[in-house]
């Protein structure tokens, strides 16, 4: 099972990377085939630094998360792909369905599945009390609870930054 997950992942991360290199070398054909295009040399200037990045990033983490067995890659491309998800089901619910949005949100539905059962399974298997092992039994509670405790240590580690800066010790904030 981990093995075909981790192929599968792959195989998904590769996909991604052929999307980055399509918006790279011919972003007009590429962008008609997700029914977008440019309206200007903004638009050209956007569809190759935004999907190339989206693509790219997403593709290069899947594969490096595939490759190396480590969870911790597949985090940021299962976020990304879950918020398009989401997006597109917003659009479902203001705007309407269209056939069209079907195939890439069953892809994009299978990726999120791919990588959350990847995430889970590394997670599981994971004993060694390692920081990875602290980051899985986060995610385990919930994504809120791990963001809320990293939010609580930032906000502690800049309350420290601000105590020990020359404003703060002369009574000036």
């Amino acid at each position: 099972m981990q093995k075909l997950l981790r192929v599968i992942i792959g195989l998904f991360g590769i996909l991604f990377i052929v999307l980055a290199a399509g918006f790279l070398l011919d972003p007009v054909q590429a962008a008609s085939k997700l029914g977008v295009g440019p309206l200007a040399p903004l638009g050209l200037a956007t569809l190759r630094g935004d999907f190339v990045g989206f693509f790219g990033a997403g593709g290069i983490l899947s594969v490096m998360g595939a490759v190396r067995n480590d969870a911790r890659y597949l985090a940021a491309p299962l976020v990304m792909i879950a918020m398009t998800l989401a997006g597109r089901l917003i659009t479902i619910a203001t705007s309407g369905f269209d056939v069209a949005m079907g195939p890439p949100m069953l892809v994009e539905a299978l990726i999120v599945l791919a990588l959350a059962l990847g995430r889970r399974h590394h997670c599981a298997r994971r004993q060694d009390g390692d920081a990875q092992t602290g980051l899985c039994e986060a995610e385990q509670r919930g994504v809120m609870a791990y963001l809320e405790r990293g939010l609580v240590v930032e906000t502690h580690r800049r309350k420290s930054l601000l105590d020990r800066s020359p404003h703060a010790r002369s009574g000036h904030h």
